[in-house]
């Protein structure tokens, strides 16, 4: 399901988002669940790395749209922006806090479908996603197409992602029962490997590019047959 926040101050355009949402999303068959927000401060006060799209109108009374997602962006780097204006020039400062797009009002659905449509893949690849808090409380979104195995150490989880490693204490069983629907699977009590990028195995150990972990003995079947699957794309 995709979370989606409307920051808007006026009620009818709210109104006229959530039709055209729940239009679009209707057709796709995608569930969504969305939320309200007439005033930016409150909006910045609660706010979570929990959105996988946030329509943002720039013109805001107390806090500017643009300030507020740039404070956005201080906490939250992957949720996707799309700002709302009344004239194009307001929006041209975008690029700063890396806005998707911008809707330039009066919104018709015909602009909103072209904009929701170039939107979708990312939105769907968002979708499938972790939210980590780190060792230093930072929260973290990850995307799962980039969570390469996730790795404990002394009661510590290493998330490897392809470009960076995060570390958070928290429990790899619960990781394993989270995941295992997105194909991740476990070749020994330290390692939560996703399957994906598992390109070969080498006597005990699953090869992921330049990586090779150890499969032990009691989760080498299980886990052959898990990555069979895989590769014949069947579920069962």
């Amino acid at each position: 399901m995709l979370r989606i926040a409307i920051v808007e101050d006026e009620a009818e355009m709210r109104d006229i988002f959530k039709k055209y949402l729940n239009q679009f999303f209707d057709e796709k068959k995608i569930e969504i669940n969305i939320f309200e927000y007439e005033d930016a401060i409150k909006f910045i006060d609660k706010y979570k790395c929990e959105y996988n799209l946030i329509f943002m109108d720039i013109n805001l009374p107390h806090m500017t749209g643009l300030e507020a997602a740039k404070k956005i962006r201080e906490l939250d780097k992957s949720t996707m922006l799309i700002f709302v204006t009344n004239l194009v020039q307001f929006a041209v400062n975008g690029y700063q806090v890396q806005a998707f797009d911008y809707l330039v009002k009066p919104i018709n659905y015909y602009n909103f479908a072209l904009t929701m449509n170039r939107a979708l893949p990312s939105l769907n690849s968002s979708s499938e996603s972790i939210l980590v808090i780190d060792n230093k409380r930072a929260i973290h979104r990850i995307l799962l197409s980039k969570l390469k195995y996730i790795e404990v150490v002394d009661h510590i989880l290493k998330f490897h992602l392809s470009d960076q490693i995060i570390e958070s204490y928290d429990s790899l069983k619960k990781y394993e029962s989270m995941l295992k629907k997105f194909d991740f699977f476990s070749c020994n009590r330290c390692y939560l490997v996703n399957l994906r990028y598992v390109t070969s195995i080498v006597k005990n150990e699953a090869v992921l590019g330049d990586e090779k972990l150890l499969i032990s003995r009691p989760k080498k079947v299980e886990f052959i047959q898990a990555l069979n699957r895989y590769l014949s794309g069947s579920q069962s």
